[in-house]
């Protein structure tokens, strides 16, 4: 009887803690490194609005900006291209100092974590927090 019963508990407890809730999607699977219609900036484009508030509340240095977007130009990738950084309800914008050059290639990376991360994955080590997920474009202006 005591075996049975401790059968019973181990089951409801392992019905339990499968049982704690949805489980996590990804969040950002539209994500776009895009052009503006202008050619003036360069845009991460369908970012949850959870982001965009987030962004909008945080005030970042310039630094900071270049760890979460940058732009480079080509042959020189260890600089990121100076420019200020917009926020609007759809999209985050970069605006480099001096507009675009003619005849130069550019490439935007965004690094962003692509799921959201709970204590469960967290302790048993399957937790990706520290593997950003890196989103490119390349941007040509001929």
């Amino acid at each position: 009887m005591k075996i049975q019963n401790l059968f019973s508990g181990l089951l409801i407890i392992l019905l339990a803690w499968s049982c704690t809730g949805p489980k996590e999607k990804e969040l950002l699977p539209g994500l776009e490194l895009t052009l503006s219609a202008d050619s003036s900036s360069v845009r991460i484009e369908h970012l949850p609005r959870f982001v965009i508030d987030q962004l909008t509340a945080d005030s970042l240095s310039g630094a900071d900006w270049h760890r979460l977007f940058a732009v480079y130009e080509e042959g020189n990738e260890l600089r990121p291209v100076p420019g200020r950084y917009a926020i609007d309800s759809l999209a985050v914008a970069f605006i480099p100092d001096g507009g675009f050059k003619k005849g130069r290639t550019y490439l935007a990376e965004c690094y962003i974590r692509n799921q959201p991360y709970n204590p469960r994955e967290m302790a048993t080590g399957r937790s990706g927090l520290f593997n950003a997920e890196v989103y490119r474009g390349f941007f040509d202006f001929l």
